[in-house]
């Protein structure tokens, strides 16, 4: 922009002089400031930083923002000043934006133009509703043809073994889940299978693993994952008695699923010590697996101080509040478990599962939100089948319908289950192109608890 003629200000964080400053003065840019711009909420930091934009605000035109820190005090700056300007996002990455309220006014009243670098993103802004198809636009992204040329020779074929005649395909990127570097490794995979690019095709990628720990392909979490990213799924639950990996938190708070807590009363330790909830437990010190006689046994006053340890350990690891409630083996439908669970969901203002009409009830009675129709089982044969998805899609009823799901990849971790080898069939059906192929034809919003 400089060298189109505009007077351009480049607003740093503080102490990105080497990773940043410097760079940016080597293309020739001179107006460099810096704020505190950290990451999270940092209220001292973040009220320096608020005054600094409202004093700047009268001299610029545009204000242009690419982190949502800056991108939410760009907004409240704009919101406290008798001078505000034009905001401009730029969003570099595929991570869903949550149609929460607050974001709905970030970018539908607080935002003047949204820029994405893909397509797709643009198309979830747009779907989502959090901005009129007229206030995004898309620059794709890409090299600079006039400056990156294909190189004369072949020594880098020859120094990688790679052959005259199969296309070689650059990567330049940080490997991170909210990059989307997942489709670019897919889409080689798919081109190479299909021999669509002469005999195969060789990836050559440069990358900074932010994560080195894989989430291995036999967790459920990986499927979940899986299924939000190649099909219709968009929420999972999280159990909190037992360890998880960091890598998973990571990849979770990255994929734009919603998470809710999955409240468990039935197998496994507890979180809370032992002695305080004595009447959960079998002679082991270990939750019963049948939710009936789990109930049958629970003290209530045990049950509560359970559920809320397993909600604050949910915040710990996740950050935040659930989206939603629900439960293991369905133990929260039963009484006098239901009640407290319900009263918890008020407590903390999120949703909860209803598996029929009498929990449904229940819920609405003391003014949750929850879905008005259910579907799902888990019985000897996998039920989200190809054809059971299709089918279900078709005739959809009224209102919002939860499919409860239980996508994975069988082995010996789940060789113990009953529901183990469905799961493999429930993934395909539920990542079946003709599932998202039919939503799009027949206007079929997708949204998750958080969205209620």
């Amino acid at each position: 922009m400089t060298r189109t003629g505009h007077e351009t200000t480049l607003v740093c964080p503080a102490g990105s002089e080497k990773r940043v400053m410097a760079r940016a003065r080597g293309q020739g840019v001179q107006r460099i400031e810096t704020m505190a711009l950290r990451t999270g909420l940092r209220p001292g930091a973040d009220a320096r930083d608020l005054r600094a934009l409202g004093r700047r605000l009268p001299s610029v035109d545009i204000v242009h923002v690419h982190r949502s820190k800056e991108h939410w005090l760009a907004a409240l700056a704009n919101r406290l000043s008798s001078n505000p300007r034009p905001l401009i996002r730029t969003r570099h990455i595929v991570q869903a934006i949550r149609p929460h309220a607050l974001n709905r006014w970030l970018y539908t009243r607080a935002t003047d133009l949204v820029v994405t670098v893909t397509e797709a993103i643009r198309r979830q802004c747009v779907g989502a509703g959090l901005a009129p198809a007229t206030r995004v636009v898309t620059l794709p992204g890409a090299a600079d043809g006039e400056r990156f040329r294909p190189a004369e020779g072949g020594s880098l074929r020859g120094k990688l073994g790679v052959p005259e005649g199969v296309p070689l395909v650059g990567l330049l990127s940080g490997f991170r889940i909210m990059k989307g570097h997942a489709t670019v490794v897919e889409a080689a995979e798919t081109l190479r299978a299909r021999a669509r690019l002469c005999p195969g095709v060789a990836l050559l990628a440069d990358v900074h693993v932010k994560h080195a720990t894989p989430l291995g392909r036999e967790s459920l979490a990986e499927a979940a994952l899986d299924a939000h990213r190649r099909g219709i799924v968009t929420s999972t639950t999280l159990l909190v008695n037992r360890p998880v990996d960091p890598a998973l938190i990571d990849a979770l708070k990255a994929s734009g699923m919603g998470v809710g807590l999955h409240l468990n009363l039935t197998l496994g330790p507890p979180v809370a010590p032992a002695k305080r909830v004595a009447s959960l437990l079998d002679g082991e010190g270990k939750f019963t697996r049948d939710a009936r006689e789990a109930a049958r046994r629970a003290r209530p006053d045990e049950v509560r101080i359970e559920l809320g340890m397993q909600i604050d350990e949910f915040r710990k690891i996740m950050g935040r509040f659930p989206t939603h409630l629900d439960s293991h083996h369905h133990v929260g439908r039963q009484e006098p478990i239901l009640e407290l669970v319900l009263d918890f969901a008020r407590a903390i203002k999120v949703p909860v599962r209803t598996q029929d009409a009498e929990v449904r009830a229940a819920a609405r009675k003391v003014a949750l939100k929850t879905p008005d129709h259910f579907m799902g089982e888990s019985g000897p044969d996998a039920y989200w089948s190809s054809e059971r998805v299709l089918a279900h899609l078709r005739e959809l009823p009224g209102g919002v319908t939860e499919f409860m799901t239980h996508p994975g990849y069988f082995d010996d971790d789940l060789a113990y289950s009953r529901y183990g080898r469905q799961r493999d069939i429930e993934l395909a059906g539920l990542t079946d192109p003709q599932a998202r192929a039919l939503i799009e034809r027949e206007g079929i919003r997708l949204i998750h608890f958080g969205s209620l």
